[in-house]
């Protein structure tokens, strides 16, 4: 992860299998419909343990900083009203990593986009398998998620974290 592009852009972009190690058997459980996503059946108290477990992960590499453990979820689908721009600090931590298991493209949807309030520039991501999207959940940054054209399996976790910077 590029903190340096996390704090400058509001996202850094990049790719890790090995912060999967839990989290890919998350989404083994039959899977329940809530709402415009589904979730494992079994999410409690399973599926939560597995998250945090990948919590740790990202937490023991990427983040050099004192912390504090925020808000995690995972699902498959896009949520209800991600697709307009907004920020999500108000709801939780000032950092989210996005992962995803699965592949999303121009063809299928299901990207991510990004922009800095007052800047006329908008950037568009569409993640693949293993792909991590650390989020700046800064006032200035908003982000939303484009809509799927074809039904496929948008498997992404939220893991969210306070750094608290020295």
């Amino acid at each position: 992860m590029d903190y340096g592009d996390l704090k400058l852009h509001g996202y850094s972009h990049f790719n890790d299998p090995e912060m999967f190690k839990y989290l890919k058997w998350y989404y083994r459980f039959p899977m329940v419909p809530y709402e415009t996503v589904y979730y494992p059946a079994w999410k409690y108290p399973v599926g939560v343990a597995l998250i945090r477990l990948t919590q740790r992960l990202i937490k023991k590499k990427y983040i050099p900083f004192k912390t504090k453990a925020g808000n995690c979820d995972a699902w498959k689908g896009v949520d209800l009203n991600t697709d307009k721009w907004h920020n999500d600090h108000i709801e939780g931590s000032n950092t989210a990593f996005l992962m995803y298991l699965s592949n999303q493209s121009g063809e299928t949807g299901g990207g991510i986009q990004f922009r800095e309030l007052g800047v006329n520039k908008v950037h568009t991501i569409y993640p693949k398998k293993y792909d991590i999207i650390a989020i700046d959940q800064a006032d200035k940054f908003q982000h939303r998620v484009l809509p799927l054209k074809k039904p496929i399996n948008r498997y992404i976790a939220n893991i969210e974290f306070d750094i608290l910077e020295s």
